[in-house]
């Protein structure tokens, strides 16, 4: 025996799957666009207090030295390099593009004397929008 359906039961059906397919693309661009990132190495630099800091607009372009406590150098991130090649590369920096920032990140327990030789050797090149970055 066959069942009728009446016309009133059948609705309007909306097509999920179109939807469906939608969300997954998104979903897709953002997690490959999240992956493109540069990522950021923290290093354990415990930056000093200032009494005032003024937060800095984001520069064009800036190199950035950090100084751990131990008096190791990186340069944007990079392992330990020696004061050579941070000397040759703030000279290709100042040949390059002289309007570079240079940023500054020393640990507060980092020498002063050796904070002062990476500040001179900055002016030494001619790159003079040299920063120290603090906490607030």
């Amino acid at each position: 025996m066959r069942i009728r359906r009446d016309e009133e039961d059948e609705g309007v059906e909306v097509p999920m799957t179109p939807m469906i397919d939608c969300v997954f693309l998104l979903l897709i661009f953002f997690l490959v666009t999240a992956s493109l990132r540069k990522p950021h190495k923290e290093l354990p630099i415990e930056l000093p207090h200032a009494a005032a800091s003024a937060v800095a607009k984001a520069p064009k372009r800036e190199l950035v030295i950090s100084l751990d406590r131990e008096g190791r150098l990186f340069l944007d991130n990079q392992a330990n390099i020696t004061t050579e090649e941070l000397h040759r590369r703030l000279q290709q920096v100042a040949s390059e593009a002289p309007e570079t920032r240079i940023r500054i990140d020393a640990d507060r327990q980092a020498r002063v004397q050796q904070l002062a030789q990476v500040a001179d050797l900055c002016q030494l090149y001619g790159l003079n929008r040299v920063g120290i970055r603090t906490r607030d």
